[in-house]
């Protein structure tokens, strides 16, 4: 057996000390990232085909399986583009989910001053864009916990996809649907601070404000907004 093979079976029998042993016989584990919550989220690699995913696994505490079960009915028979949907077969009696591997990581970890602001503007809307989504359903999803480390953005294409949902609640009160926008809010204003050289920031923050207390009514002027400001933004790099 190679080194570097005899090297990622001990990383993978490391990374699974305190998992369920179904964990381990299911998947090689190849990197653990830090996420809110004792959940546990690895990059790993299904024994059975090969296939890298993200799996996320259920902490110590008592209450952990529940969280996993509550992500797995939240995210039940929804699809979207900007959202992270488990894969079959992974509700594993609250033990883990896995999910597609897409290249990602978690926006916690991304550099957000060296985006440039049109970078910036794309991410922002995509993160207004699958919140409102997700209040517009016949069932409506508060998730909760809308933090950096659950938003994963692909490197290349800077492309939002919102993972968690283990505190997330369905059919969610309209509450629990402001909480959402209200923490929207705040990460949005953390990553377009400083990076608009035009445009009308004003206005975004208007329509930010008026989005918070109307939800989906004032959604298409708010990204109205940011798309003029985008507009902008590129046009003062020609």
């Amino acid at each position: 057996m190679g080194t570097n093979v005899t090297s990622a079976l001990s990383e993978s029998v490391a990374l699974a000390q305190g998992l369920p042993e179904s964990i381990a016989e299911r998947f090689w584990l190849q990197k653990e990232y830090a996420i809110p919550g004792s959940e546990r989220l690895f990059m790993a690699r299904s024994r059975e085909d090969g296939r890298r995913c993200w799996l996320l696994c259920a902490g110590h505490d008592a209450g952990s399986q529940d969280r996993i079960s509550t992500a797995y009915f939240s995210l039940s028979g929804l699809e979207h583009p900007h959202l992270m949907t488990p894969q079959r077969d992974t509700a594993a009696n609250g033990q883990y989910l896995s999910f597609a591997y897409n290249a990602d990581a978690p926006l916690s970890e991304v550099e957000i001053e060296l985006l440039s602001g049109p970078e910036r503007l794309r991410l922002t809307a995509q993160l207004i864009g699958i919140v409102d989504w997700l209040q517009s359903l016949p069932q409506p999803v508060a998730h909760l916990e809308l933090a950096p480390g659950f938003m994963w953005v692909s490197p290349g294409l800077k492309w939002l996809r919102l993972g968690g949902f283990m505190g997330a609640v369905r059919p969610a009160s309209q509450q629990d649907l402001k909480a959402d926008r209200v923490d929207a809010q705040e990460l949005i204003t953390r990553v377009l601070q400083g990076s608009t050289r035009s445009g009308s920031p004003d206005e975004a923050t208007a329509a930010l404000r008026s989005w918070i207390e109307e939800g989906s009514a004032a959604a298409p002027a708010l990204l109205g907004a940011l798309q003029r400001i985008y507009v902008a933004e590129v046009m003062t790099d020609l």
